[in-house]
């Protein structure tokens, strides 16, 4: 984008792990804590080049990656009980979350990661250890 001297947007998707903790999840959650900071990092280097760079950090969304997780029993529920909107996210509500991102009504928003998540980050998160038999 900078050699074509082509302004936009690069959205990253980092996770509400990259704020809230989870039990035998370290390097899952430095991983998207580092998704988080390259996005408040590119934002100020690129931003002289027109270029806004943002980031979604989903909360638990019912996917083809959580499918395993949810096949125990009891975490689907688990996790449900600890988002106060009270239900799983879709791929669709990260979706819309980009699709504002990139639009011209977020214009202004560069540096920043939108939790996307029914508020689970505030709530936190369940200790997943708790389903798996012999932990």
């Amino acid at each position: 984008m900078v050699a074509s001297e082509t302004s936009g947007v690069i959205i990253n998707i980092a996770s509400i792990n990259a704020i809230v903790p989870a039990e035998g999840m370290a390097a899952y959650c430095a991983a998207k804590a580092g998704v988080d900071m390259l996005t408040r990092c590119a934002a100020m280097e690129l931003g002289r080049f027109g270029i806004r760079v943002v980031g979604i950090g989903p909360g638990f969304v019912q996917s083809p990656m959580t499918a395993a997780a949810t096949s125990l029993p009891g975490v689907l529920d688990a996790y449900v009980e600890s988002i106060p909107l009270g239900r799983a996210g879709t791929p669709r509500d990260i979706a819309n979350a980009a699709v504002f991102l990139a639009s011209d009504e977020a214009s202004w928003v560069s540096g920043a990661t939108m939790w996307v998540d029914g508020a689970e980050a505030n709530k936190g998160y369940p200790v997943l250890g708790n389903f798996i038999p012999g932990s």
